[in-house]
This record gives C-alpha cells, structure tokens and sequence, in this order.
C-alpha cells in the first residue's frame, strides 16, 4: 500500500487468491473476468479506505503498549477491524473460498500480510493473546475468512475514543466499580461468609494466586453485588465490573461479555491490588437445552466445557462470578470454584436495620414506624432501596412515607408471585391476658421453663380463635426474641422442591436470629404420609421433620386439625398443649375487660346477664375479637347488653356448624 492504514497489504491477496481461483476455473476464461474484478476491487479498496478516526489509530497503538501485542498480531487484529468496516475489503473476500478451516484461514492471512505462516499461526492460537483476551472472537466451523474471526463490536468502539495515555485505556475499557453503599456491619447475619471471602481475597493477592475464582449466588437483590464491593472496599482492593451493555445501552450478548472479562484479565495482569466482577454469569455458562435440563446434572452434555474450565484455571487476577441460580451448572465448573457460598434472604432484624439505614441515608423522617410498616421474608436488600428511593423522589411526608413503602413493597411482591406483606405485631382491638386462654399448662410455668432451656419444640392444638397464635407472640415477648411468622401461603411454592428450601431457609433464619419461629397451620406441611397421594407431599414432611429435628432454639407449631398430624411428627415436640374454648369465669372475666378497655360505661353486669353468659360454653377469645368488630361496623354501641347479645349469636353460629368438622375434617 501506498501509505500505511493498518499495515494490511491488500496486494498479497492476489498472490493466494489468484492461482487458487485459475485452478478452480480450470483456467477458462470466466476465471480471468474474475481475477481481473478482484484485482480491481482490491487496488480501489487500498486507495479508498481512510481510517474513519485518527482516535482508533492511537488506541490500537496504546493498546499495544499496555498488552505487549507483537507486530503480527497487531497486524491480524488491524486487518479484521478493516473487515468489519471496510465494505470494499468484504466484497474482495468474497471471491475467496467460503468454507475455511483453520489451517486455510492462516494460509490466507500469512499471504495478504505477508508474514510467516507460523507468526499467524501463533497470532491466532486459542493460547495467543489476541484470542485468550477476548480482541478476537473465533468462529470453528467451516466459513469465509472475514466470519472466521470477529473483533467485538465494543473494542472498536472504545478504541476510538480519545486516549491521552496507556493509564487511560485502563479506564475507557474498565468499569470501575462505584463504592459500596453497605458496610461489614450490614451483613452481620453473613459475617462467616464474609470474612472468609476477605481472608482468602487478601491472602490471593498478597501471594499473586492465579486461577482464583468465587462464586456467590442467591435470590435477587440479596446483596450479593453489594458483598464484593464492599470486601474490595474493606481490602482496598480495586474492583472492575465486567459491562452487560454498552454506552447506547445496547445489551452485550454473551460472547461479548466474555471478551470482555478476558480482556480485562489481560490489561489487569500486572495490576496488583485487582480483582474482577462478572455479575449475572447465567449468561455465559452454558445452559441445558429442556430435554438436557430434565437429566440429572452429571449427566447433561459437555457443550463448551473444556474452555470454560480453562477459563476458572488460568485467570490471573481474582474474579467473583456472582448468579442468581446456579442449579444449571454442570459439576465440573463447581469443582473450579475455589469458593462457593450461598447468600440467602435477609432476615427480619437485617430488613429492618437496611430500610433504617436507607431512609437515614435520605433523611427521610420515621419516628419508629419502621417496626410498624409490613414485613416479608421475600423484601431484598435490592427491593427495600428501590422502595426507598422512590419515597425519596415523591416525598410524601412522615405519615405519607410509611403507607408509600407498604403500597411500592406490596405490589412488587404481588407481581413477583408473592403474597403481600404482613404487619408484625398488629395491635389487637383488646388487650391480650393469658389468663382468659383455657389451656392445659401454666403459660407461667411454660415461659419460665422454655426460658431456663433455650430450646423447645412445642405444638399449640385446638379449635380456631382459642388464642394459640396470641400465646405465642406472648410467650417471645417474655423471652425477649423476635418472633418470626410463617403461614403455609408464605412456604408452599410451585416449584418442586421449592418448599423444601423455603422450609430450611426460615429454620436457618430463625436460628441466626435467635428468634421464636412460629408455624401457623402445620398440619399443611405435617399431614400423616400414610394419605399422601404424591412423592413431594412426602419428602416435605420428610424435611419439615429433619429441620424440627435439628433446630437449635424455640419453635412453636399451631394446628386446627390435630388428627391429621402425622405420627413421627408428634414425636418431635417436647410440649403438647391444648386450647379449648373458655370456661365460664375466662368469659365473664374477658366481659369486663373488654366493657372497661372500649366501652362507654363500665362493667355492670346483673344476675341476668350472668346467667346469660354462664350458658356460653363454646365461647373464644378470637370470638370477642369478631363481635366487637361486628358491632363497631354495624354502628351499635358496645354496652353489657349489647355485647352480651352479640356473644350469643356468635355462640348460637357455631352451634349450628358443630359437627361440620374444622378444615381439612370437614371433608373426612
């Protein structure tokens, strides 16, 4: 070439192409025609091509510092970028054979850039540094030289970019990751976790490791991202993201990403001090097509596994590869993982210390309404500061503020498939007394001995409304620990085996929390397996026994339908106690209570009414709950007589839909 573009000669092409084609033609004269418009396309597409920037000229040779790129790799690299943008080049190449393998591909290039077949050779090798950091994308099918290889379209975009020095290329390619906006102390309930990764981190980069690869994977918006930041942080470690999408906001497809997480090994080699993000490694990793996922996992196809397992082994700075279900991945890249560690969803207390810190964070005002506003087990870090910065931009006030959060938190979990979240502690409309719930044990004696324990598993039994739920927010309240609530609606999933995990995740939970667990209509999850009709409602008994079994602290388990319970459950709890309906004084005692908390007169109550009420044997204290509601939305004035009426219709309901049975009983 006249002058040099990209030290790409376009006249070398003719010495290959040109008797390869007469051979083809067998010499006849539409070969000649042919050669001659190849000739031509050539000479034109040498005088017409002018780099579309100087910027691009100065990044390759910048790139070239920062790598250490030789001439003829540099000369490979620049040709294909002349491919990609140059359309005269392309249809020149078309006239060239169209089923390549390899060894013809670096015949062809060691002709057109007049180079050494073994530098080309060396240039293209899946060890040479043009392929290993990601500036050519190799295609191993049989295809035409200018789809044999491919420069990712985010290269050359950032080449182009004006660069002042080889310390700016860093940055231009780079995504520096921002600060973290949580500290250690955030992840309390994952200090193991968290300071097991910073051991291992420091200790890798002090000794310049090689192949260190950490893979942390859970839910969404658990704070797995957050995690690695802010052990970078802690360690004064520099971290890279690895981009999902460029500038425009185009999305990079797999392939891409993967370029790029080998090109940013390459320019961090020699970076001490590094380490490198590839969040969302779903991407990359191959995934089972339907048939393949329905095999075991050991079994399921080799796809590009012998490169991938390269890739955990040979990179050289540290590199956390963070997923959001890693349950596709084939056990050979586990086994490269030098760590692999669950971050599981937050726990009640961390849900409430995160929203406190995000809302200090925006100087948005509580006055304690945080412990107020509903909780979900499924409110992730990620959800929570959503939320947040929502409230911030609206800025609904103090009051406004609290229902906001419930109305955002509630219709993303309703869209996620989730039931809408739950007050904690909602106030009951009278205040509550152990002494008007009939049981069969001192709730006194009870807490004390739970107290001196630290460990207890106990079932609460009987007829619905009797007070086993209120008992149980009694008796955390007296031991001084939170108190964690799941319903059936909260632990059952679709998926199989989905209640299983939910079932070891809320044991662990409590377990790290210290708290009360309480079950709410166990028998859902407790069923004798002698009348399962299917596999899982077997192994979910199974593993709701196992967990029972194994819990570390105090757990309390509510049943309406005791009879349906499974034998080997039974079993498993220490303490059996039942709810029966109130006695006679329980109700003239929870009469009065009720009168002198909410009424407009205080308790009188005469010889009639007594007698009245002392014919009330089937009475609860969740039926006071109902009729005073009743009578508050019917507009009545709560006095003894109205109260007292209203209890006898309650009673007289109940008499009528005795023997009807109680949940699942109703159908026995």
């Amino acid at each position: 070439m006249g002058g040099r573009s990209y030290g790409v000669n376009l006249r070398f092409i003719m010495d290959f192409v040109a008797p390869h084609l007469v051979e083809e033609m067998d010499n006849d004269e539409s070969g000649k025609i042919t050669l001659s418009a190849l000739k031509s396309i050539l000479f034109d597409a040498e005088l017409d091509f002018v780099p579309e920037s100087t910027a691009l000229g100065f990044g390759i040779d910048l790139l070239v510092e920062v790598l250490g790129i030789n001439a003829a790799e540099r000369e490979v690299l620049e040709f294909f970028i002349l491919c990609k943008y140059s359309r005269m080049l392309n249809d020149a190449l078309e006239l060239t054979p169209q089923n390549l393998d390899m060894a013809s591909a670096c015949s062809i290039l060691s002709v057109i850039l007049n180079r050494p077949l073994q530098a080309i050779e060396n240039a293209l090798s899946s060890d040479g540094i043009l392929i290993n950091a990601g500036l050519l994308e190799s295609d191993g099918h049989p295809v035409s030289l200018e789809r044999k290889f491919n420069v990712p379209g985010q290269l050359v975009d950032k080449l182009s970019v004006a660069h002042s020095s080889s310390l700016d290329v860093l940055d231009t390619f780079l995504n520096r990751a921002p600060e973290s906006v949580l500290v250690r102390e955030d992840f309390a309930e994952h200090a193991d976790s968290f300071d097991l990764v910073s051991e291992y981190l420091s200790a890798a980069v002090r000794d310049g490791l090689s192949g260190v690869n950490i893979l942390l994977y859970g839910a969404p918006g658990v704070g797995k991202t957050q995690i690695v930041r802010c052990i970078c942080n802690t360690l004064r470690i520099d971290l890279f993201e690895v981009p999902d999408q460029d500038k425009e906001g185009g999305v990079y497809a797999p392939a891409e990403r993967l370029s790029a997480y080998l090109f940013s090994q390459k320019l961090l080699e020699n970076k001490s001090d590094t380490a490198i993000l590839f969040d969302e490694m779903e991407d990359v990793f191959p995934q089972p097509d339907f048939f393949d996922s329905m095999r075991p996992r050991r079994m399921r196809t080799k796809g590009r596994k012998s490169w991938i397992n390269r890739l955990l082994e040979t990179n050289k700075r540290p590199a956390f590869w963070v997923g959001n279900n890693i349950d596709h991945l084939d056990l050979a890249y586990l086994r490269r993982f030098d760590l692999v560690l669950e971050i599981p969803k937050p726990s009640q207390s961390m849900r409430k210390r995160i929203l406190n810190k995000f809302l200090a964070e925006k100087g948005i005002e509580t006055n304690g309404w945080i412990g107020r506003v509903p909780d979900s087990p499924h409110l992730t870090p990620g959800l929570i500061e959503k939320s947040v910065r929502v409230i911030q931009a609206i800025n609904p006030g103090e009051a406004g503020a609290a229902q906001l959060y419930k109305r955002l938190t509630g219709n993303v979990l309703k869209a996620m498939g989730y039931q809408a979240p739950t007050v904690p502690d909602k106030e009951s409309v009278i205040s509550y007394d152990p002494e008007v719930i009939n049981i069969d044990v001192d709730p006194t004696t009870l807490t004390r001995g739970i107290s001196d324990m630290q460990d207890a598993r106990i079932l609460f039994y009987g007829a619905p409304g009797t007070g086993k739920t209120e008992l149980a927010r009694h008796l955390a309240k007296s031991l001084e620990k939170p108190l964690i609530v799941r319903k059936p609606s909260d632990l059952l999933d679709k998926f199989l085996g989905g209640t299983e995990k939910n079932l070891a995740a809320v044991f662990e939970e409590a377990e790290q929390e210290g708290a009360v667990l309480l079950l709410d209509e166990v028998d859902s999850f407790l069923m004798t397996r002698a009348a399962a009709h299917r596999s899982w409602e077997i192994t979910q008994v199974n593993e709701l026994l196992v967990q029972i079994e194994a819990f570390k602290g105090v757990l309390i388990a509510c049943t309406n339908a005791m009879s349906l319970l499974d034998e080997a459950a039974m079993r498993r709890f220490d303490v059996k106690v039942r709810f029966e309906c109130m006695s006679a004084s329980q109700v003239r005692k929870l009469f009065c209570q009720v009168l002198n908390q909410l009424g407009s007169e205080a308790c009188e109550t005469n010889s009639l009414i007594e007698r009245r009420l002392g014919r009330l044997d089937s009475l609860t204290p969740g039926d006071f709950h109902a009729v005073i509601r009743r009578l508050r939305i019917t507009g009545l004035e709560l006095s003894p007589q109205s109260l007292c009426a209203a209890l006898e219709q309650e009673s007289s309901k109940k008499a009528e839909n005795k023997g009807r049975g109680i949940g699942f009983s109703a159908h026995l």
